[in-house]
């Protein structure tokens, strides 16, 4: 059996438990979410904030933070089905 090329990337991947109020149900609830890069717990709030808010849910702060590196990987017949098509680097 050949081996199957693949496009690989290794991705610091941040798992993070978020405190939120549901002001309509005057109700403190939790929620994790699943971000990318190495952020401190000041941007992971902020992008919680981005990611969550609306009218009836508040973030209120970031309760824990793991931060992983992960291996991902696809196949280059998928990449190419995939990815866009960037110009090329000077």
């Amino acid at each position: 059996m050949s081996r199957v090329a693949m496009v690989t990337r290794t991705v610091k991947v941040v798992t993070a438990s978020i405190m939120f109020v549901n002001v309509n149900a005057g109700e403190v609830d939790y929620t994790d979410i699943t971000l990318s890069g190495d952020l401190s717990n000041d941007e992971v709030l902020k992008l919680a904030k981005k990611q969550l808010e609306d009218d009836t849910i508040k973030v209120v702060s970031v309760v824990s933070v793991h931060t992983e590196e992960k291996l991902y990987g696809m196949t280059e017949v998928d990449f190419i089905k995939l990815a866009s098509v960037l110009p090329p680097r000077k």
